[in-house]
């Protein structure tokens, strides 16, 4: 166990080097490890409400975007946040000197990244649904961010790793239970519909 923990420290060093060798690569850095998650619920949003000429695919696609949202949520909320309260590992900022930290994190726990867990959450569930474009693009937010939460010094790269595996497991459970989830899309689906919100 020592010796992994070692090795996600040199890897967090290594990575962290970056930061620190200009203020304009710091901006983009702490851009991207801090604010481009909320791209996240605005693509969902857009994805939403994109028109779309055939309405069975369109049902289909938005019963996947529930089913995503809710993998995502479930990974972040339901199980990410009560470990971060078993594993207890600091902060690099709280363990590491002479690390660069780009912008303040609150003092929380790190292990596993709730950022991770939630992103990959819906990355995988629309990998599994077929939706590869949307996964895709996702995927690339995903990585861009993780990697980018690293080089700020908030997340060891074991934190993300975590997270990542977290979320894997709970998009397979919800795609394994999505005939029973289903039901429910639709009848939200229906439910706004009546609001011309879907």
């Amino acid at each position: 166990m020592e010796k992994l923990v070692g090795f996600d420290q040199k890897l967090l060093i290594g990575m962290n080097k970056l930061a620190g060798k200009s203020s304009v690569a710091d901006f983009i850095i702490v851009l991207l490890a801090q604010y481009f998650v909320y791209l996240i619920p605005l693509s969902l949003i857009i994805m939403w409400f994109w028109p779309r000429y055939d309405n069975i695919y369109k049902l289909k696609e938005q019963k996947n975007l529930i089913s995503a949202f809710l993998s995502a949520i479930f990974s972040w909320l339901a199980i990410s946040q009560p470990l971060i309260y078993v594993f207890h590992r600091a902060r690099p900022d709280n363990i590491l000197l002479g690390h660069k930290e780009l912008f303040f994190h609150r003092p929380t726990f790190a292990f596993p990244s709730d950022h991770a867990s939630m992103l990959f959450g819906l990355t995988f569930y629309l990998y599994f649904a077929g939706e590869h474009k949307k996964a895709h693009f996702f995927l690339a937010l995903s990585v861009i961010i993780c990697v980018s939460r690293i080089i700020a010094g908030v997340h060891f790269p074991f934190d993300i790793i975590a997270g990542l595996i977290i979320g894997l497991i709970i998009a397979t459970l919800v795609r394994l239970l999505n005939r029973y989830l289903e039901p429910l899309s639709e009848k939200l689906i229906k439910f706004l519909k009546k609001y011309k919100l879907a």
